[in-house]
């Protein structure tokens, strides 16, 4: 997925910059693209996010958008690759018709138990000049994050070097928040004073319409599957979603059947329960024949196998069983403490939720923070008033199924 966020210059006509963001003029990819207008201290600012095919593509439309309107000062682009990682760039022009890149980092997957990065993404942008005197800082992801860029960044955002510093220091952890949407970003986006994408409130500009594969899905698919599936334009979610999400995600070389813990937030879009098909695509309507088998072949066990908080319980048991402390997933402990208060197996998801909290003792993230408080916190509560975790929990279902549009 990707997310944008383009500050317009003062009196700058923030109707031309959605224009231009939706005309195929400035590139047709991401095939489908959403904006929020909103405002801040410093002027007026458009919101963009696409979770479609050519969601990559997003850091060149946005590049193109500051070079041909002059309207844009300044614009930070993140873009999550999944399992190959994530990156964020600042971008600006330079007076000469021009953009730059001010800030680039990416964030690779680290192999813990090798200790070295996992380098097979490709960072985005890599033609766009850096801004005068930038370069590369110390890690393998620090692409423009030298001293200068750091400085240059700040000046951009009016905000001082040990703001940026700070920063630095809880994005060093980002690697283990990469199957969270967004928290890789976050420390920056915290230091920049931006909130994430669509999270201020208001309907969102559909500024490139979905393509034709919900319609094809609905109409030749749907009725071949057995139960109840609501087809949207890049997945189809079963029904009901709750507690346990089911949903078939279309990609643009290829989806995932992929099953999400409703009761956990921010989990929509990752690929940590999923598995791989070939048929899901979401640029052309889909050969439903095929489309259909695959389905039945593969998804639906899996869904049957994990899609339920009994089968979710057992795969992340799975999945921490048997490694040191150091070596367990926080999201997989998190996920299966949570699983374990829907469940009402409340002394086990105590200790779940305390061994959570110990695992992120001492991480800088502003992520692994707020996870080991509410670890930390839950693994009390549940000693005393265990209703009280289990209706957080609950209300966290409906929240997230409301934010999704699903029933």
């Amino acid at each position: 997925m990707g997310a944008a966020w383009l500050d317009v210059v003062a009196g700058g006509d923030v109707e031309a910059v959605l224009a231009e963001l939706g005309s195929t003029v400035s590139g047709s990819e991401p095939a489908r693209l959403q904006a929020w207008r909103r405002t801040y201290d410093g002027g007026s600012r458009v919101e963009v996010y696409s979770d479609a095919s050519g969601y990559d593509r997003l850091g060149d439309l946005v590049a193109t958008v500051v070079r041909r309107t002059d309207l844009v000062w300044r614009a930070v682009v993140f873009l999550d690759h999944d399992e190959y990682g994530a990156e964020h760039l600042v971008l600006a022009p330079d007076g000469t018709g021009q953009a730059r890149r001010v800030h680039h980092v990416y964030v690779y997957p680290y192999d813990e138990d090798s200790g070295e990065y996992l380098i097979d993404g490709e960072p985005s942008l890599t033609d766009v000049p850096a801004v005068a005197g930038a370069g590369p800082g110390g890690t393998p992801g620090a692409l423009i994050d030298d001293p200068t860029a750091r400085m240059s960044t700040a000046r951009l955002f009016g905000i001082t070097a040990e703001r940026m510093r700070a920063a630095a220091g809880q994005a060093a952890g980002s690697h283990r928040g990469l199957q969270i949407v967004g928290a890789p970003v976050q420390p920056w986006l915290d230091a920049f004073g931006i909130g994430w994408v669509g999270t201020g409130g208001g309907a969102p500009v559909n500024l490139r319409p979905g393509p034709v594969w919900r319609d094809a899905v609905a109409d030749r698919v749907v009725p071949r599957l057995p139960g109840t599936w609501l087809a949207r334009d890049y997945d189809l979610v079963r029904l009901p979603a709750s507690p346990v999400m089911c949903v078939v995600l279309a990609g643009s070389h290829g989806g995932h059947a992929a099953v999400y813990p409703m009761y956990v937030p921010d989990v929509y879009g990752t690929l940590r329960y999923a598995i791989p098909l070939r048929q899901v695509t979401g640029d052309t309507p889909p050969d439903p024949d095929a489309l259909v088998r695959e389905l039945r072949d593969d998804a639906l066990p899996f869904f049957d196998r994990h899609g339920h908080p009994d089968g979710l319980r057992r795969l992340c048991r799975e999945r921490t069983a048997g490694r040191a402390a150091d070596r367990v997933d926080p999201h997989d402990l998190r996920c299966r403490a949570a699983t374990e208060v829907i469940l009402g197996r409340y002394v086990e998801a105590a200790t779940t939720y305390a061994a959570l909290a110990a695992a992120l003792t001492g991480e800088a993230a502003t992520w692994a923070r707020d996870i080991a408080e509410e670890a930390y916190v839950r693994s009390r509560l549940l000693h005393h008033d265990p209703t009280v975790v289990h209706d957080a929990l609950t209300d966290t279902i409906a929240r997230q199924l409301d934010h999704l549009g699903v029933p």
